[in-house]
């Protein structure tokens, strides 16, 4: 998925983006591309974290499609 992220990326003659771009040090909070001079963030895969329950767009989404 990365590496055709980032060949989408190259077709259409935009800037390649920093894959897993971390933020708000010293947390380890991470965007899955970053284009950081341009302040922008990309998350494909993102989730809500709730401290190791199921996260709530897993539970959101598997109740939508029910």
């Amino acid at each position: 998925m990365k590496a055709d992220f980032k060949t989408m990326c190259k077709a259409h003659g935009l800037p390649i983006p920093y894959p897993e771009f971390q933020v708000c040090a010293p947390r380890r909070w991470k965007f899955d591309w970053a284009w950081p001079s341009h302040m922008i963030a990309l998350e494909i895969e993102g989730g809500v974290w709730t401290g190791g329950g199921t996260p709530y767009t897993y539970s959101a989404t598997h109740q939508f499609l029910s």
